[in-house]
């Protein structure tokens, strides 16, 4: 009984303590190796109105390259299906680490912060505020 009563306050803790907002409540993962991948976009949200085929448009073939052994990131993608973007830096979490912070290596690029709200191994979920304009973006393993 005593065995029984462990087990169910450790479950307890680790299914209602979690990080994220959209998850994982329990992983043997470290965020480190679960944010670390080549990601491509699923689904994109502006103020909650699902915009993905927009964005598939406007940010079309986006790839997110996070690697975690140099903490070096790439992003690419084609604007508009016409102009070609490339970005490249140093990444790293918020003490926290409920955010990942982006530093470009080009100067004319400030270095700005995603929100995460999902970070699983084969999901991530990151949001940030322009303009008082909230952006959600699932990304998933490409």
């Amino acid at each position: 009984m005593k065995k029984l009563i462990l087990l169910l306050t450790f479950l307890t803790c680790f299914t209602s303590c979690k990080k994220y907002a959209e998850g994982p409540s329990f992983t043997l993962l470290t965020k480190k190796s679960r944010v670390a991948n080549n990601w491509k976009l699923k689904k994109y949200f502006i103020d909650g109105a699902d915009k993905t085929g927009d964005a598939l448009v406007a940010f079309k073939d986006f790839n997110l390259i996070i690697d975690k052994n140099n903490m070096k990131y790439s992003k690419s993608f084609t604007a508009l299906s016409i102009l070609p973007y490339g970005e490249a830096g140093s990444w790293k979490f918020s003490s926290d680490k409920m955010n990942i912070e982006f530093t470009p290596d080009n100067s004319n690029i400030k270095p700005y912060s995603w929100k995460i709200e999902k970070l699983k191994e084969k999901e991530v979920c990151f949001s940030y505020t322009d303009n008082n304009t909230v952006i959600k973006a699932y990304l998933i393993p490409k």
